[in-house]
């Protein structure tokens, strides 16, 4: 059997049976397909015959930063887009980076920033006409009709007349004044778009129509918590 040469340093490449005595040795078949007789052979014959193209590991050399024109590393020489650390921070932004995801949500009106990507529509966009549930500014006048003094003498008026006390619990404190008929219901039946025509309402400040709750059984009435109410 001629045995193999190393090709680094020309000596017979050894080799141990396999065997009961050594049953991890390599076969014959291994053995005499090895090129070398050890890595340190290996290693000395590839730094002087496999270096640039002839490494079958070969990715093109060094190349240049594309921005800086910088020389790279092998590291970074073989990507697509070569570039050094610094500048590949600059360019690597919005579309250009890898996972970019068409960057924040806007508005599809006024283009201003939206809170997740599940609105279309802002904040600001989102109000007044805008909401689905507009009802004509009704709101703001509810609001504005409730700092009336006669809004004030109204429920305080209710709570004298039930003693300043909830009407369903019996308890007192922390107390407010619930419409039995709703407030926004009666500003849509009357009309009621200023507050000139909420002050000469007569409806509006009737106190037979309000009644002393607590909070907890306020929150039990079917109209509580509407918008207008």
């Amino acid at each position: 059997m001629n045995r193999p040469l190393c090709k680094q340093c020309k000596n017979i490449i050894p080799w141990s049976k396999r065997g009961k005595d050594s049953p991890f040795r390599i076969s014959i078949g291994n053995y005499l397909a090895k090129q070398f007789c050890n890595n340190k052979c290996r290693g000395i014959y590839q730094s002087i015959y496999k270096i640039g193209k002839d490494n079958p590991n070969f990715r093109g050399g060094k190349s240049e930063c594309l921005d800086c024109e910088k020389e790279l590393s092998y590291r970074y020489s073989w990507k697509k887009n070569p570039r050094c650390r610094p500048c590949y921070y600059k360019f690597a932004k919005r579309e250009n980076h890898p996972n970019w995801k068409g960057g924040n949500p806007t508005c599809t009106q006024c283009r201003g920033k939206v809170g997740d990507w599940y609105s279309k529509l802002c904040r600001k966009c989102y109000r007044g006409k805008n909401h689905p549930q507009w009802k004509g500014g009704i709101s703001k006048l509810s609001a504005l009709i409730r700092k009336l003094p006669q809004y004030r003498k109204w429920y305080m008026s209710v709570f004298r007349r039930d003693k300043f006390t909830c009407q369903e619990c019996g308890k007192r404190g922390g107390l407010s004044a619930h419409h039995i008929k709703s407030f926004g219901d009666i500003l849509k039946d009357n009309k009621i778009d200023s507050l000139q025509k909420a002050i000469r309402c007569k409806e509006l400040w009737i106190v037979k129509n309000g009644i002393t709750l607590c909070v907890p059984c306020h929150k039990l009435t079917p109209n509580f918590g509407r918008r207008l109410h």
